[in-house]
């Protein structure tokens, strides 16, 4: 095992209330014959939070207190909270049902009878419902043999952590594998070695109701370096007086047998967010943290739903490809929990999933910021389309195609042959900024026809409308794209690779964008907009939370609905111009 993997830092210090601690001294009382408890209202308290604590939704503490749809919440006010029967975790599994799942299917998964499914579950012999949850028994785990590590941790400042940690050998874990014992588990956090080597570490419970869950790959000893910059002065909201408990679901691949090098770029970023939450860490916020290695699997991310923390976390981020998007979003708006897509710019039901927070904005919404960046000079640029009539073209192309077609910018068509056979001088305005547009994402199909083109600009102002990916070209005429990435803020980026270069002890790629300052600056946004709302007391409030630019180092957030019932979508684009 690398050294690497044994340098175990428990960055935040994570505490958990147990519902029996919240509870223990509230008054029971009766309406219509069910239980409640009599619950005062405290500081910076809302709704939201108090759901979370007790494991209910919003809704159902408005209905046991009409008033607070008129008046709202207030300091010292006496409300009333159902109780909620809690099902034992160590012995049933809540499933949620996901589209084509059969109760054969779930019986083999969970290694139960269909019969017991049913028993537990009557209602699903009648139907199976998308989105209902049914209740299982979980089948007899195995006794885990566990080694013991000592870890040295508590040196850095401030942090107070549990730093017992219990390590499955590999054998064992193996085994646990192929007996598919991974769906009853507890929440796992991978260690990472970027060889591909890996470890997975449990959550470890200590006497006192403190659950620190590992976060892996930071040296533990050394303390935090000094940083030669100024220190930056943040305008942050409170800390919530319960941690925020962030699930993250990403492909770190680390029981892949080979590697691919591009699945390194999900390690960065989830490495970024750890130092996002290090540093809210250090500005007083607890955390609970539950990281799981979804792989490529839309199985995989079936099982993990399926297991119990889930349903009571404040956040999720990620997971990153299509089909598994579309479970987690069902989930998390089953459960009510919002759910950060960091990569997808295609995201499933978002228009009627109020929980999605997308952070690529979609096709429609880059082609207008375009035209919106064109505005005020309308009269003096000129849009040229290239082979305009072809079918075949990307979205991001057709997008601006039909964002044109509704606008009253001027808009000439010229085809691939007009430029070859040198015919294009009269579609290029002398007096005018030409903006070029081709049907194609790829900077190469550009590239081939640049030799004839050229000639014909000669002396007129004539730019491409380009891609992200094009930044790095060397392209003899200037590019102008929109992007979510804006230049790396210089007042931040030397204390972030400080702190970069200390805990993960290398550098980075000078690549764009990075993906270590993704995960930094999307986990940083959703903290600020978790603690920012965490006293909402209507949608209202909510939408405003999270409408607030967040500024980042590579990137900023702006989250607005797509529609009354939808998802949020990151609105923070920038048009930028390349010349070289």
């Amino acid at each position: 095992m690398s050294k690497r993997l044994l340098n175990i830092l428990l960055l935040v210090s994570v505490v958990v209330c147990a519902e029996g601690q919240v509870v223990d001294s509230l008054v029971l009382d009766t309406i219509e014959g069910k239980q409640v408890y009599r619950y005062e209202v405290q500081k910076s308290e809302g709704l939201y939070r108090i759901s979370k604590r007790f494991g209910v939704t919003q809704e159902q503490i408005i209905k046991l207190n009409p008033i607070l749809q008129t008046e709202g919440l207030k300091l010292g006010q006496t409300i009333y909270i159902p109780v909620i029967e809690q099902i034992d975790s160590t012995q049933y599994i809540v499933h949620t049902l996901q589209p084509k799942e059969t109760l054969y299917g779930l019986s083999k998964r969970y290694g139960v009878k269909v019969q017991d499914i049913e028993k537990l579950n009557p209602q699903t012999t009648k139907r199976m419902e998308i989105g209902k949850s049914l209740l299982i028994k979980k089948k007899d785990v195995a006794t885990v043999e566990s080694v013991e590590v000592d870890v040295e941790a508590g040196k850095l400042a401030d942090a107070n952590v549990d730093s017992s940690l219990k390590l499955q050998s590999e054998d064992v874990k193996a085994q646990a594998v192929a007996d598919e014992q991974q769906v009853v588990q507890q929440a796992v956090v991978p260690a990472i070695d970027r060889s591909g080597a890996s470890v997975s570490a449990h959550e470890s419970l200590g006497t006192e109701g403190i659950v620190a869950h590992e976060i892996i790959g930071i040296d533990p000893i050394a303390a935090e370096p000094e940083s030669s910059d100024a220190t930056i002065v943040y305008s942050l909201p409170t800390p919530t007086e319960l941690p925020l408990r962030l699930a993250f679901l990403l492909p770190l691949m680390t029981d892949a047998p080979k590697r691919d090098a591009n699945m390194d770029r999900f390690i960065d970023f989830y490495e970024g967010a750890l130092l996002a939450i290090y540093e809210a860490s250090q500005r007083g916020q607890k955390f609970d943290i539950y990281t799981y290695d979804v792989e490529k699997s839309d199985v995989a991310v079936q099982q993990i739903l399926s297991r119990g923390e889930l349903q009571m976390v404040d956040a999720m981020i990620g997971p990153v490809y299509p089909a598994q998007v579309s479970y987690a979003s069902l989930f998390a708006k089953q459960n009510k929990i919002p759910i950060l897509i960091p990569f997808t710019q295609k995201v499933n039901g978002v228009e009627h999933t109020p929980q999605i927070l997308q952070f690529n904005p979609t096709a429609d919404m880059m082609a207008a910021a375009i035209l919106q960046h064109f505005e005020e000079k309308k009269d003096s640029c000129r849009f040229i389309l290239v082979d305009a009539s072809n079918s075949d073209i990307p979205s991001s192309v057709k997008a601006v195609h039909s964002a044109l077609a509704k606008s009253d910018f001027e808009v000439k068509k010229i085809t691939l042959q007009d430029i070859l056979n040198d015919s294009i001088a009269p579609s290029l305005a002398e007096d005018k900024e030409n903006i070029l547009v081709f049907n194609s994402e790829k900077y190469s199909s550009v590239q081939t026809i640049m030799s004839s083109l050229l000639p014909q600009t000669s002396g007129k102002d004539v730019k491409i409308l380009a891609h992200y990916a094009w930044e790095e070209e060397n392209s003899p005429l200037p590019l102008v794209f929109a992007s979510v990435f804006h230049d790396v803020d210089s007042s931040r980026i030397g204390h972030f690779e400080t702190l970069y270069n200390h805990y993960f002890g290398r550098k980075l790629a000078d690549t764009h964008p990075r993906y270590d300052l993704l995960g930094y600056d999307l986990t940083a946004a959703l903290i600020l907009k978790l603690q920012q709302c965490s006293s909402a007391l209507t949608e209202d409030d909510t939408d405003n939370c999270y409408s607030v630019i967040a500024n980042g180092i590579q990137s900023d957030t702006r989250f607005e609905r797509v529609s009354e019932q939808g998802g949020r979508i990151n609105s923070a684009i920038y048009i930028k111009y390349a010349a070289h």
